[in-house]
């Protein structure tokens, strides 16, 4: 990695040209005789002016189609940079350390080669470029010649990352009464049951949100609440500490999201799913097929909330303190398999039981899932197994 090792060099260039190759074949694929919008991603050390004059000369030829956006990620604390470099480029297995048993070893190599890169480094500063920076998981962020709706949404996405690891919690609503009663949507209160999950939930929160014994942030009394606007959710988290600390901080304030209450079920809302298959076959069929596509008449589709959930799922993604987020099974879905890396087109399946809280703590490689069952009573009436969003 020294910028003497000429033949070094040669392997890198060609390598870049093989990316950047691949990446013109992706943009350019047509689907059907038509042209698809897409974004590709190059990871690479473009450090240098001529590193990154190049990409702009190899893509020369499409730029009417691709739109060049360079990002640079700046981080200035030391302890950060060698958390990544241990937990990223080591731990999780790069290629070049694969075989290497003594750990610390790679990483005083990898050290080694970034004091290489900082002898040829020059920052993003050629104005005739578009580019995003930023400086300490968005202290600063710098954006230059950003125009159009999929740019200014990048930007939007990239400035809620950060490298921190923090736990977000998941749970269902307790069981409401239009649970017990098989039917879709409503705003109904809890059931009797769905009021004992809300005690239990308030005391596992005040237990392992708000004092654990390994805590992950500096200040998990910190930690926040997410709710929907509808009456289930809010019922829920009635149980909660809300008292003031003593710098001023509001246990657990409830914020409330109108983009997490559940997927609408339009013309069906209030019937269970044996009268909309006898009332509208049809329509019950289709939704059987494909879960993710089907609108309800004049309600929603999964696609739909998606969108709506956007908002949301970015904000728990820029929190740097634990969040507590009590929705509904389609939202929960949605939020799930976002953070799980999962396809969209599984979300409709994915298994959101009620009782149960998610535990799911997000890393820069993946993210880990623990799940914690509250109230585990045998249901005789089948409730809780009730046709799903």
């Amino acid at each position: 990695f020294t910028k003497n090792n000429e033949e070094a060099k040669k392997i890198l260039d060609k390598a870049r040209k093989i990316c950047l190759d691949d990446i013109k074949k992706f943009l350019l694929e047509d689907e059907e005789g038509k042209h698809v919008g897409r974004v590709a991603i190059y990871d690479a050390a473009n450090i240098t002016f001529e590193n990154r004059q190049q990409v702009v000369k190899e893509m020369d030829d499409i730029l009417p189609l691709a739109h060049i956006i360079f990002v640079e990620i700046i981080q200035t604390n030391p302890e950060k940079i060698l958390n990544h470099i241990r937990s990223i480029k080591v731990h999780v297995g790069m290629p070049d350390y694969r075989d290497e048993h003594d750990k610390e070893k790679a990483v005083e190599d990898y050290l080694e080669r970034v004091k290489h890169y900082q002898t040829e480094y020059v920052t993003m500063k050629d104005k005739s470029k578009s580019y995003i920076k930023i400086v300490d998981d968005g202290r600063q962020v710098s954006v230059n010649r950003i125009k159009g709706f999929l740019p200014g949404q990048i930007v939007n996405y990239l400035m809620n990352l950060h490298s921190q690891p923090r736990p977000l919690y998941l749970s269902r609503h307790g069981e409401s009464q239009y649970n017990v009663l098989k039917k879709i949507g409503g705003n109904s209160p809890l059931s009797t049951r769905g009021e004992k999950y809300a005690v239990a939930l308030s005391k596992w929160v005040k237990d392992n949100v708000l004092n654990p014994k390994e805590p992950m942030t500096k200040n998990p009394k910190h930690a926040r609440l997410y709710t929907s606007s509808l009456r289930r959710t809010i019922d829920t988290v009635r149980h909660f500490d809300h008292s003031v600390q003593e710098d001023g901080w509001v246990t657990m304030r409830r914020r409330e999201w109108r983009a997490l209450d559940e997927i609408f079920a339009g013309v069906f809302d209030g019937m269970t799913y044996e009268e909309v298959k006898r009332k509208a076959p049809q329509q019950f069929e289709m939704r059987c097929k494909n879960k993710l596509d089907y609108r309800y008449p004049r309600g929603e589709s999964y696609q739909d909330v998606i969108k709506r959930v956007e908002q949301a799922v970015l904000s728990m993604e820029g929190l740097q303190d634990p969040v507590v987020v009590v929705a509904h099974q389609a939202v929960l879905r949605i939020v799930y398999a976002y953070f799980m890396m999962m396809d969209k087109t599984k979300a409709p399946t994915i298994s959101i039981p009620l009782n149960t809280v998610i535990k799911l703590v997000p890393k820069n490689h993946g993210c880990d899932e623990e799940r914690f069952v509250l109230v585990n009573e045998e249901n005789k009436d089948n409730s809780n197994n009730a046709p799903s969003h």
